[in-house]
C-alpha cells in the first residue's frame, strides 16, 4: 500500500514551528490566575497541537482528491488503478481524523470551561457544548462533511467523482474559520472573506504540490501536469499574499501592532511565504523548464524541501489562530444593526448614497477578479492567435461584472442588508440583468476556443467538455428544472422561514446570492444562451418557457404585495434602523419592484429569442440552398430534392390505390 512516511519529517518540523511560535508570540498556555478555573498546561498545549494534526489530515484529503481530478491520467473518464490505490488512503485517514476530532472535542471543552479532561468526559455536558455553542455547531458540520467525504470516496470510480470529493474536502475548512479571529474583527464581510480566501488558497497550493508528489511516486507524470500546477500555484500565491496582508492588517489595526508578539508571528509567516515563492521559482526553472533534462528525483527532492517550509508555515498559522490579537481601542459603541449584519448601519438611503457607497465583500470580489482575469486572458489568447472575438460579448461581460459588484459590495448590496425593498432590487439584478449579460458574453465558447487540448490528459478543456455533457448538466439543462429553480424557488425562499434564517449570517447571504445568480444563469442560458448546450431546446419551447416564467413571476410579486405579515422572521425589525420604519410597506414596495424589474428583462429575453429564431431559420434556409447548389454543380440530387421526390412517390402510390378502388 502507498506510504506517506517520507512526509513525517515535514510534519515534525511543523510541530516544532508551532511550539516555537506559540512561545515567542505569547500564545503558549500559562497557569491561570489563582481562583479561576484552569484545565492545566497540558490541555492548553493539546488544543493547538490537535488543530495542527487535523489541519494536516484535511490537507491530505484535498491532495488525494486533486490527484484523481487533475493529475492521474484518466481512462476515458474512469480513474486508473494507480489513482484508486491512492484513494484507498482516504478511509484510513478518515478514521485517524475522526479519532483526533473526538479527542479534540473533549480537549477543547476542557480548555474552554476550565475543567480537567476526566471531568470533560461527561456526556450531557459535551452534548450541550456540541449543540449550544458556535464551536460545537462547526464541529458537527465538519463531522457530517467528513462522513460524506469517506462514503463518497468508497463509491467513486470516475474522474468527475474526484471533483465532488475535492469540493467536500475544501468545505471541511469552512466551519472553523467562521469562529476564527477574523470573525470577531471589524468589517465582517471583508474579514471573513479574506480569511476564507487565504486558507483555501494556501490549502490548494500545498495540496496541489502534494498531489503532484503522490502521482510522481506512483506513476509517470507529464510536464503538462507540472506546468498546470505552476499556473494554479501562481493564482494561489496571489490569493495568499493579498488576503493575508488584508486580514493581518484587520487584526493588528496599526503599525504598532506589528511590534507585538502577534505581529512578530505575522512577519515570520510572511518571510516563510517569500521563501516558498523562491522555492517555487526554483522548481519551475530547474524542473518545469528543463523537464527533458531533469530527472524525476529532482522534482521529488525539491518538493520535499518545499513541504518542510510549508509545514513550518502551517505551524505558524495555527499558532496565530491561538495567539491573542493586539488590543485595539474601540472607536465607539457597536449598534444593534452592526452586531446583526457585521457592517455599520448606513445613513438614510438617497440616490447618491446608494450609487456611491461601497462595503467590500472579499469573497465575491475575489470571484470577480478571477473571472475578469480569466476572460481577459481568453480574449488575449484568441487575439494573439489571429482569431476574432466579438467586442459586444466583451462589453456584455464587463457590464454584468460591474452590476454584480454593485449588487453585492456596492451601495445596492449594502442597503439590501438593511431594507427589504433594496434587497429585492439587488435580487432582481443578480437573477436577471447579470445572468443575461453573462450568457450573452459566451464564456464557455471563449474557454473552449482559448484552451488547448491534451493528447493523453483531459486538461481544463476536456474537463469543461466533460461537465458540459455530463448527466448532471443534462438534468439541470432541462427547461422544467430550470424554470422550477428560477421561479419556483422564489416561493420556497420567501414564503418560508428560510429567508429570515439566511439573512442572519454571512454564509446564508452568500448562499442566497449564489442561488439567485446560478438560477438566473441557468434559465437564460437555456432561453437566450449562445454557448453550446447539452440539449437543443426548440424555439417554441423557449418562448413558452419565457411566457410561463413571466406569469409565475407576476403571481409571486402580487402575492408579495398582498402579504399581511412580515416574511423575514423578525430580521429587519431587529436592526432598529431609524429610517423607513414601516417594514410591511417596505415589503410591499419590494414586491412591486420585483414585478417591474422582473418583467422587463423577461420581455427583452422574449424579443431576443424571436430574433434568434428568425436568424436560425435564415441560416437553415441558406444551408439548404448551398446544399442544392453543390448538388446541382456535381450533377447529383441534394437532400431537399430527394425528400421532394419521396413525397411525390408517396402521392403517386396514393393515386394508384384510389384507382384500384
Amino acid at each position: 500500500m502507498f506510504s506517506l512516511n517520507k512526509l513525517l519529517p515535514a510534519g515534525a518540523l511543523g510541530f516544532v514551528a508551532l511550539a516555537v511560535a506559540l512561545i515567542l508570540g505569547g500564545g503558549a498556555p500559562a497557569a491561570s490566575t489563582p481562583g479561576l478555573p484552569d484545565a492545566g498546561t497540558l490541555v492548553g498545549w493539546l488544543v493547538p497541537m490537535l488543530s495542527f494534526v487535523l489541519l494536516v489530515i484535511q490537507i491530505l484529503f484535498v491532495a488525494i482528491a486533486i490527484s484523481g481530478a487533475l493529475y492521474f491520467q484518466d481512462e476515458k473518464g474512469a480513474l486508473s488503478q494507480k489513482a484508486l490505490s491512492v484513494f484507498r488512503l482516504l478511509p484510513a485517514l478518515f478514521i485517524a481524523w475522526f479519532v483526533f476530532t473526538i479527542f479534540s472535542i473533549v480537549v477543547r471543552f476542557s480548555y474552554e470551561v476550565g475543567i480537567s479532561l476526566s471531568s470533560a468526559l461527561d456526556w450531557n455536558s459535551l452534548k450541550s457544548y456540541l449543540t449550544q455553542t458556535s464551536q460545537g455547531t462547526g464541529i458537527r458540520w465538519q463531522l457530517g462533511i467528513a462522513a460524506a467525504l469517506v462514503v463518497f470516496s468508497l463509491v467513486t470510480r470516475r474522474q468527475r467523482g474526484a471533483f465532488g470529493l475535492l469540493l467536500l474536502s475544501l468545505l471541511l475548512f469552512v466551519p472553523p474559520l467562521l469562529n476564527a479571529h477574523a470573525a470577531g474583527a471589524g468589517n465582517h464581510m471583508l474579514a471573513i472573506g479574506t480569511i476564507l480566501i487565504h486558507v483555501v488558497s494556501l490549502v490548494l497550493w500545498i495540496a496541489g504540490l502534494l498531489a503532484l508528489w503522490l502521482v510522481a511516486r506512483t506513476s509517470e507524470i507529464s510536464n503538462d501536469a507540472i506546468r498546470r500546477f505552476s499556473g494554479v500555484a501562481l493564482w494561489c500565491v496571489i490569493g495568499v499574499g493579498i488576503s493575508g496582508a488584508l486580514n493581518g492588517w484587520i487584526r493588528v489595526g496599526t503599525l504598532a501592532g506589528l511590534w507585538t508578539g502577534y505581529g512578530a508571528l505575522l512577519i515570520a509567516k510572511a518571510l516563510a511565504f517569500f521563501v516558498l515563492i523562491r522555492i517555487g521559482y526554483l522548481q519551475r526553472e530547474r524542473v518545469v523548464n528543463k523537464w527533458n533534462e531533469s530527472p524525476r528525483k529532482m522534482f521529488l527532492r525539491l518538493s520535499l524541501i518545499e513541504f518542510l517550509v510549508m509545514s513550518a508555515t502551517v505551524g505558524i498559522a495555527v499558532a496565530l489562530a491561538h495567539t491573542p490579537t493586539p488590543a485595539k481601542t474601540s472607536s465607539g459603541l457597536i449598534t444593534q444593526a452592526e452586531s446583526v449584519t457585521g457592517v455599520p448601519l448606513p445613513a438614510a438611503p438617497t440616490f447618491a448614497r446608494v450609487l456611491l457607497s461601497y462595503q467590500p465583500d472579499a469573497l465575491v470580489l475575489a470571484f470577480l477578479v478571477v473571472a475578469v482575469a480569466l476572460y481577459v486572458m481568453g480574449v488575449r489568447t484568441l487575439v494573439k492567435r489571429g482569431d476574432k472575438w466579438p467586442v459586444g460579448r466583451t462589453i456584455s461581460f464587463a457590464v454584468s461584472i460591474a452590476l454584480l459588484d454593485f449588487a453585492t459590495s456596492g451601495g445596492l448590496g449594502l442597503y439590501g442588508r438593511f431594507a427589504f425593498s433594496y434587497h429585492m432590487i439587488a435580487h432582481m439584478v443578480l437573477a436577471t440583468l447579470v445572468p443575461i449579460g453573462i450568457v450573452l458574453s459566451a464564456p464557455i465558447t471563449l474557454a473552449l476556443r482559448a484552451l488547448r487540448s491534451h493528447e493523453h490528459e483531459r486538461g481544463a478543456r476536456g474537463i469543461i467538455l466533460a461537465v458540459l455533457h455530463s448527466r448532471v448538466t443534462v438534468f439541470y439543462a432541462n427547461p422544467v428544472v430550470a424554470l422550477a429553480l428560477f421561479d419556483g424557488s422564489l416561493f420556497v425562499l420567501y414564503f418560508t422561514k428560510i429567508f429570515g434564517d439566511l439573512m442572519t449570517s454571512h454564509i446564508g447571504h452568500w448562499i442566497m446570492e449564489f442561488h439567485f445568480l446560478a438560477a438566473g444563469i441557468l434559465f437564460f442560458y437555456i432561453v437566450v444562451g449562445v454557448d453550446p448546450a447539452p440539449r437543443k431546446v426548440p424555439h417554441i419551447v423557449r418562448v413558452t418557457l419565457i411566457l410561463v416564467a413571466m406569469s409565475l413571476h407576476a403571481f409571486f410579486s402580487v402575492a408579495l404585495m398582498s402579504t399581511n405579515s412580515l416574511l423575514d422572521n423578525g430580521y429587519f425589525g431587529s436592526l432598529n434602523r431609524p429610517w423607513s420604519m414601516d417594514l410591511l410597506a417596505d415589503q410591499h414596495l419590494g414586491g412591486s419592484i420585483g414585478w417591474a424589474m422582473g418583467e422587463i428583462p423577461i420581455v427583452v429575453a422574449l424579443i431576443a429569442t424571436f430574433i434568434q429564431w428568425v436568424k436560425d431559420d435564415s441560416r437553415e434556409s441558406k444551408r439548404i440552398d448551398r446544399a442544392a447548389d453543390r448538388a446541382e454543380a456535381s450533377g447529383s440530387e441534394d437532400e431537399h430534392t430527394r425528400y421532394n421526390a419521396y413525397l411525390a412517390e408517396l402521392a403517386k402510390r396514393d393515386a394508384q390505390i384510389k384507382g384500384y378502388e
